[in-house]
């Protein structure tokens, strides 16, 4: 097998609080505007707009310390405003179920048509927008308002079945959408053209279908197709918050037996991940951090000698039979593939387990679980012998990852890490990272198992 590296990295938020807004779900003062997003630290260090040193180092709260002179441009991405992302879901509409209303599609349109990335082909399928007075129609018939800072800027009608709402609808789009969008600036980071991408892999929560058909697939595929990724095929892999390492492993298989000339990992955060964290965080009184849906891309190719390579000689497994304990995980998940690599635990520069924000967290009881995790591998370690029982706290500083990532599900899983330790690994300040997913299963009420999987990356020598 040849060695497989991360080739590139992209991480896009969408800020869209009206397509957040329920009957259940009072907007009030908890959302903050596009401007207020931009500023918020831990978005730009999604987007790659601060590293994560600079947001440990940024005066807390972040929510109450804006950050001077950020905008919606980063080095993994961008922060894309409602406006124009109503409209890229129009784009990624291919059954013409969302209308927009004429002079919102007009100003969409002037805001997409001066991104540095749509091209020709993109905007073109931007359809003419409806009369006020036909979206009101299509409203009192059933369709579903979709509405833009207070106005109703179009709708989206069912699927002309039972099974397929207009919000299902909405949800399946608003993940191609977004999915689609960080895809486009992952090919352009990695300087490939959309007829050069070989197979792509969405491996998120959320699963395409309608409401019998919920796991049929198709937003791997469904993303490339909307960017014109004509020589590329694709699959969706679900394995609960595990899923995006999942995918990566799967991924970095099929490029290292030659298989596949590159790979894309799509992940993916969807509306109904953002409703449940954003109705109890306003339930509380507390401003959301940004009412956002992002999504992750990373580009697996043969290693070239010069970025992060994954090391599958050492991939951490949870089998079925060995329960779920703290320590079991911490077992097979981290020491099990250190083993096997000959690695100690001090030898890895960043443990990357779960990268929520702790400033979502806490307010919900969560404490910060990217901390947390850390601290559970570092007391592990001491109990091996391998650190002193004072040397803990020391160690989770040194190895542990900030959380930062405030729009949850599945992207706050460790490969959001990624694209931050490329830049650590190429200015020489880290060599060696691990990345866990674990995720819990019962919500399917088919087994009380959780999920688990992990891998090392790490910088030739």
């Amino acid at each position: 097998m040849s060695d497989v590296e991360v080739a590139g990295f992209a991480f896009c938020l969408a800020h869209v609080p009206d397509l957040v807004e329920g009957d259940n779900c009072p907007i009030g003062d908890a959302v903050w505007d596009y401007d207020q997003v931009c500023v918020y630290a831990p978005n730009q260090a999604c987007i790659g707009g601060i590293d994560l040193s600079a947001l440990a180092r940024h005066p807390r709260p972040w929510c109450g310390n804006p950050i001077c002179n950020a905008g919606r441009w980063g080095r993994f991405g961008e922060i894309m405003p409602q406006e124009e992302f109503l409209a890229l879901l129009q784009i990624c509409d291919s059954f013409g179920f969302i209308s927009l209303e004429e002079a919102f599609a007009r100003r969409a349109f002037e805001g997409l048509a001066a991104h540095p990335l749509m091209t020709g082909n993109l905007l073109a399928k931007l359809r003419d927008g409806c009369q006020a007075a036909e979206i009101e129609e299509r409203v009192r018939k059933g369709a579903l308002p979709i509405r833009c800072r207070g106005e109703v800027a179009g709708c989206v009608r069912d699927g002309g079945d039972p099974l397929l709402s207009p919000l299902l609808l909405l949800e399946n789009l608003s993940c191609k959408a977004i999915g689609a969008l960080t895809l486009l600036h992952l090919l352009s980071a990695a300087g490939l053209s959309p007829d050069d991408l070989d197979y792509a892999i969405e491996s998120s929560m959320c699963a395409a279908g309608d409401e019998v058909v919920r796991g049929c697939g198709g937003f791997a595929r469904a993303c490339a197709e909307a960017l014109g990724c004509s020589n590329a095929s694709g699959c969706d892999i679900r394995a609960s918050m595990a899923g995006p390492a999942a995918g990566v492993i799967a991924g970095a298989a099929q490029v290292a037996c030659g298989l596949r000339r590159n790979v894309a990992i799509i992940t993916i955060s969807s509306l109904s991940d953002l409703r449940c964290s954003s109705l109890e965080l306003r339930k509380k009184g507390l401003p959301m951090a940004g009412d956002c849906i992002g999504s992750v891309a990373i580009l697996l190719a043969p290693a070239g000698g010069k970025s992060p390579v994954l090391r599958l000689d050492a991939v951490g497994k949870l089998p079925i039979g060995v329960g779920s304990s703290s320590r079991v995980l911490v077992s097979h998940l981290v020491f099990d593939p250190l083993d096997r690599a000959g690695l100690p635990a001090s030898s890895v520069d960043k443990y990357a387990v779960c990268l929520s924000n702790p400033e979502i967290c806490a307010p919900l009881g969560l404490g910060d679980p990217a901390e947390d995790s850390v601290k559970m591998i570092a007391a592990s370690a001491s109990m091996r012998g391998e650190i002193e029982r004072e040397e803990v706290e020391d160690f989770v500083k040194r190895h542990g990852t900030l959380g930062f990532i405030s729009c949850g599900g599945p992207l706050t899983s460790g490969i959001s890490y990624l694209g931050h330790f490329a830049e650590a690994a190429s200015e020489g300040k880290a060599r060696i990272a691990m990345v866990v997913g674990k995720g819990s299963l019962f919500p399917s009420r088919l087994t009380n198992q959780v999920e688990g999987v992990s891998f090392i990356v790490e910088l030739p020598t």
